[in-house]
C-alpha cells in the first residue's frame, strides 16, 4: 500500500490550537446549576426504582477539600448493597442539553474508598416525542479511565448520541467492578461535573513535557531542515514540511500517523534541507507512558552524529526499529532538530532545545499494526456476508480496502456505515494524547457490495450498520 500525506507542521498547530475545548454544562453544587439530586438504578426492580428504599444521596459540605477540590458542596451518595452495578447518583440538569454525533466528554470528580471503573447512564427523551419519558435511558459509557480510591479523581466519560435526543439527567454509577453484596456498602463524593471536548482528564500532569514554553516561537530564516518524509516497508508514510516563516517552537501533528510499520519493521526518515551541520535526534514512547525516557530504556531511537555526513547541506537519512515486542497502537514520536550542531542539546535529554538559535521539537504518531486486522459487524435487519457469499468477514489485510455484501430486510432501509476503527477499540479514544481509535461514517443508501476504504483498515475494524424503517 502506498499512502503518501502532506502535513504542514504551521497548519498543523493552528488547528490543533483551533480545538480548544468548548463548555457546555458546568455543575460544582455551589448554586443553582442544576434542578435536584437523587438517585436512579437501571434495574427496573431495584428497591431504589420500586420506592422501597429512598434517599442515598445529599448535597453536603466537602469533606475532603484539597488543592485537587476545594469546593464547598459535594454530592455524597451512598453506594448501597441492594442496588446494581448501574445504581448511581442522579442529578438532574436544570436545562435539558443536545446530544451531538461527534464525540464529547463528561468530567466527574468522584473521590471513593476503592479504585475501579465507574459509569455514566443518561436519562432524556427526543424532543419531538412528547409522550416518552425523560427517564429514558440514553446511554450508557463506561469511564475512559480507572477512578483511583482515597482521592479526588477526575473520571472521564464519551458522550455521543443522536442529535433529536435530550439530556436531562446524569446518573454518575461510581463503581462498575466491586460486588457489593460481597464487599459491603459505601460513601462515594460527586463534584465538578464538566461537559467539553477534551478527553484528557483533569489534574494529572501534562504527558510529553518540554522545557521551554509551548507558546514559543522561533525566529525568520533558522529552519533547520525543510522537509523529513516517513517510510517503512508499509511504502511511503506522512512528509512533514518546514517553513521559514514564525513559527511555534513545538508542535504535535495528531491528524494521522505519519509512520506506519508493523513490530520489526525499520522506519526511515528522508530529512532534506539541513543546514550543514544541523543535528537530530528521535525519541519513541514505545510503552505509552507519556514519557520519553530516552536514558533508562532506549526511547532515544536515532541520532545523528557529531558531524552530518551531508556537509553540502541537502540533509541527510535517519531510521530506526520498531521492537519486535510491541503490541499494536499509535505511539507517540518526537523530533528534536537544532539549526547547528553548537546549539544542540544533550541528546538523553528530549524535553530542552535552544529555541533562540532555532531548535524545535516536533511530536508526531506511528501507527504499529499487525499484517491482518480484525473485522466486526454490529449488524440487525440485514445480513452480511462475504463477497463469495461466506461468513461475514473476520479479519482484514491492513491498509487494504475492506469488501463485503450486504442484504437489508425486506422492511428496513440503510442509511450508513458507522466504521470504527484503529487500535484497542474497547478502551480509551486516547492514550497521554495519542489517539487510538476514530469513527468515521459512510453515506450509503444502496445495499449489494459495498467497501470500506483503505484508509480506514488502518487497525481493527467495527462496522456498524445504519438503517431505518422503509
Amino acid at each position: 500500500m502506498k499512502m503518501k500525506r502532506f502535513i504542514y507542521a504551521a497548519v498543523a498547530a493552528l488547528a490543533f490550537a483551533a480545538g480548544a475545548t468548548a463548555q457546555d454544562y458546568e455543575c460544582s453544587f455551589e448554586a443553582g446549576d442544576y434542578k435536584a439530586v437523587s438517585t436512579f438504578d437501571t434495574w427496573a426492580d431495584s428497591p431504589f426504582r420500586t420506592g422501597q428504599l429512598t434517599g442515598q444521596a445529599k448535597v453536603i459540605d466537602n469533606p475532603h477539600r484539597d488543592d485537587i477540590n476545594g469546593t464547598g458542596r459535594v454530592l455524597a451518595f451512598h453506594r448501597s448493597q441492594w442496588g446494581s452495578h448501574l445504581y448511581g447518583a442522579r442529578v438532574d440538569l436544570a436545562t435539558p442539553l443536545p446530544f451531538a454525533d461527534t464525540p464529547r466528554y463528561l468530567h466527574v470528580m468522584i473521590h471513593k474508598p476503592a479504585r475501579g471503573k465507574a459509569a455514566l447512564v443518561i436519562l432524556g427523551k427526543r424532543s419531538a416525542w412528547a409522550g416518552q419519558s425523560p427517564e429514558t435511558v440514553q446511554l450508557v459509557s463506561p469511564s475512559l479511565n480507572e477512578v483511583e480510591g482515597g482521592k479526588w479523581c477526575d473520571a472521564v466519560f464519551m458522550v455521543r448520541g443522536n442529535v433529536n435526543a435530550e439530556m436531562h439527567s446524569f446518573v454518575v454509577a461510581t463503581d462498575t467492578e466491586r460486588n457489593p453484596a460481597t464487599q459491603g456498602s459505601y460513601t462515594a463524593f460527586i463534584d465538578n461535573l464538566f461537559l467539553n471536548d477534551d478527553p484528557t482528564p483533569r489534574n494529572v500532569s501534562e504527558p510529553y513535557k518540554v522545557a521551554f514554553d509551548t507558546n514559543a516561537t522561533v525566529a525568520d530564516g533558522t529552519t533547520p531542515f525543510n522537509s523529513a518524509a516517513f517510510s517503512s516497508p508499509d511504502g511511503e508514510g506522512g512528509e512533514l514540511k518546514l517553513s521559514a516563516s514564525q513559527q511555534a517552537a513545538y508542535q504535535y501533528i495528531d491528524q494521522c500517523p505519519l509512520a506506519t510499520a508493523k513490530p520489526g519493521d525499520r522506519v526511515t526518515l528522508d530529512i532534506r534541507g539541513g543546514g550543514a551541520d544541523f543535528a537530530c535526534d528521535i525519541y519513541a514512547d514505545w510503552d505509552n507512558d507519556g514519557v520519553f525516557a530516552a536514558g533508562t530504556d532506549g526511547e532515544l531511537v536515532a541520532t545523528t552524529p557529531s558531524l552530518v555526513p551531508d556537509s553540502a547541506g541537502a540533509g541527510c537519512t535517519m531510521s530506526f526499529a520498531v521492537p519486535e515486542s510491541i503490541k499494536p497502537g499509535n505511539y507517540r514520536l518526537r523530533l528534536k532538530a537544532a539549526n547547528a550542531l553548537s546549539s544542540r542539546p544533550d541528546p538523553s535529554d528530549p524535553t530542552g532545545v535552544d529555541t533562540a538559535a532555532g531548535g524545535r521539537i516536533i511530536d508526531c504518531l506511528a501507527n504499529v499494526h499487525a499484517a491482518k486486522v480484525k473485522v466486526g459487524f454490529v449488524a440487525r435487519m440485514c445480513e452480511v456476508t462475504s463477497t463469495d457469499g461466506g461468513l461475514a468477514p473476520a479479519e482484514a489485510e491492513w491498509g487494504k480496502d475492506l469488501v463485503f455484501n450486504l442484504r437489508m430486510d425486506g422492511d428496513y432501509r440503510l442509511t450508513g456505515l458507522e466504521v470504527k476503527h484503529g487500535h484497542n477499540l474497547t478502551g480509551p479514544q486516547h492514550t497521554n494524547g495519542n489517539q487510538q481509535w476514530s469513527v468515521d461514517v459512510i453515506d450509503v443508501t444502496e445495499d449489494g457490495r459495498l467497501t470500506i476504504p483503505a484508509r480506514m483498515v488502518d487497525g481493527d475494524v467495527s462496522v456498524t450498520i445504519l438503517f431505518t424503517n422503509k
